[in-house]
């Protein structure tokens, strides 16, 4: 069961239909945060960077990570360390999108880059390792159903 305010947004949620008009509850959470997968133990040896293989990426791929300041190098992706956090097993990079004015995207959605369109309440119904959903995402509710207390 969850608590009144819980079953509140979960209502709110049902009547949404973008990201926009949700954001007084995330605060852009999504753009201030990237969730990497790798173990937590894999920072115990890093340096100042850690560094990934994403594999092949495009330019849309590029300019998201460039957006949150990551470096892409020689087919590698830098992560400055003292931006990372372990929370629980998920091992999370935080820096605010250059392109995020208060809670607002300031791109035209047609330009975004496909991660940032990725996210949809179809995608966030599977465990998806590309994003995570967050705490308070519109899609965390669009995606479960929450029954009331009786």
């Amino acid at each position: 069961m969850i608590d009144e305010e819980e079953q509140e947004r979960y209502i709110e949620a049902t009547k949404c239909t973008k990201c926009t008009e949700w954001h007084h509850h995330c605060n852009a959470e999504c753009c201030r945060s990237i969730f990497l997968n790798i173990k937590p133990e894999l920072l115990e040896d890093a340096g100042r960077y850690v560094f990934l293989n994403p594999g092949k990426m495009g330019m849309s791929d590029i300019k998201y990570y460039k957006n949150h300041d990551v470096d892409y190098l020689r087919g590698l992706l830098r992560f400055k360390k003292d931006r990372i956090e372990v929370i629980g097993r998920k091992v999370i990079y935080f820096w605010d999108c250059s392109r995020l004015n208060g809670n607002l995207c300031l791109d035209h959605p047609d330009k975004k880059p496909e991660l940032c369109k990725a996210l949809t309440s179809d995608s966030a119904k599977v465990v998806n390792e590309t994003f995570g959903v967050t705490q308070n995402c519109l899609f965390k509710y669009k995606s479960k159903e929450v029954k009331k207390d009786d």
